[in-house]
């Protein structure tokens, strides 16, 4: 029945059919190859459909099929390679982001002309040690800073990274809890203050760094600190009595701010920071 139906002249009934929750194979294999591009779409987007059936669609004339195709995760090493090949930046995109790629592949996409695929290179948890090592010297900022949220990197890498001249590089960098102590104390030493403020939101920040950060003379680099999950009650303490509103605001707001010092935040001068430890106030009941 499903297979007669696979070849129904309505194009409504074939395209129903490409959408139902369960459909065999065999009945996918045909719809693969429907005049219809809208059913193929449908067809290329279905978790479980066959391989030959993807690999049919990753060739298909029509680009928006591509492109579906693009998404799937079971896409066979022969179906993303092709599509590695597309002249749409879309598709070589979507396949730059695949968690199925090779690494081999990804080599060769870190040097593709479009930035939105070195940067999907550059976050992808497989690219290989050649390829970050590449992007790190990328003109394009945006690739960089894909880089610097990743969770590895060569040594080399996490270095340059934190001699980069992009403020915000820095501070996305310096908020990475995955990156090496070491260069988290080499960010302290360039005093650039993004960095420093995202040294001071970062939960992974030895303590030691967040002691100096805390006492640090710009109110920006505080409340940062004062916004830290992991400082220690008493620096929240401290920081409670800092002179300005921002930061003391950002320590009422912090779930780990002692209940003495949410209470005390609740009198505070500036009606700002009273509203803070208030609603604190109501959410630890």
């Amino acid at each position: 029945m499903l297979m007669k139906l696979a070849r129904d002249t309505c194009v409504e009934v074939r395209r129903r059919l490409a959408k139902r929750g369960f459909c065999p194979e065999a009945v996918l294999n045909i719809l693969a190859f429907d005049p219809d591009p809208s059913i193929k779409r449908f067809v290329a987007r279905r978790p479980g459909t066959p391989t030959h059936a993807l690999c049919a669609l990753a060739v298909d004339q029509d680009l928006s099929v591509r492109r579906a195709v693009a998404r799937d995760h079971d896409l066979s090493l022969f179906a993303i390679r092709r599509l590695a090949g597309e002249k749409d930046t879309m598709v070589r995109q979507r396949v730059a982001r695949h968690p199925g790629v090779s690494k081999d592949l990804l080599a060769e996409l870190a040097s593709d002309p479009a930035t939105q695929v070195r940067r999907r290179v550059a976050a992808h948890p497989a690219a290989p040690p050649e390829a970050l090592t590449r992007l790190v010297c990328d003109k394009h900022s945006r690739v960089r800073y894909a880089l610097a949220t990743r969770q590895n990197n060569p040594k080399d890498v996490w270095r340059r990274l934190a001699l980069d001249d992009d403020y915000w590089l820095l501070s996305r960098l310096a908020e990475n809890e995955f990156a090496p102590v070491d260069i988290l104390a080499l960010l302290l030493r360039r005093h650039a203050i993004h960095a420093l403020a995202g040294l001071a939101r970062n939960s992974s920040s030895p303590p030691a760094i967040l002691v100096r950060l805390a006492k640090h003379q710009d109110a920006y680099v505080r409340q940062s600190a004062a916004a830290n999950v992991s400082l220690s009650p008493h620096l929240l303490e401290d920081l409670s009595c800092d002179a300005d509103p921002h930061v003391r605001r950002q320590v009422a707001r912090n779930k780990h701010t002692p209940p003495e010092v949410i209470d005390r935040l609740s009198h505070d001068a500036d009606e700002s920071v009273r509203r803070a430890a208030g609603y604190a106030g109501r959410a630890s009941l």
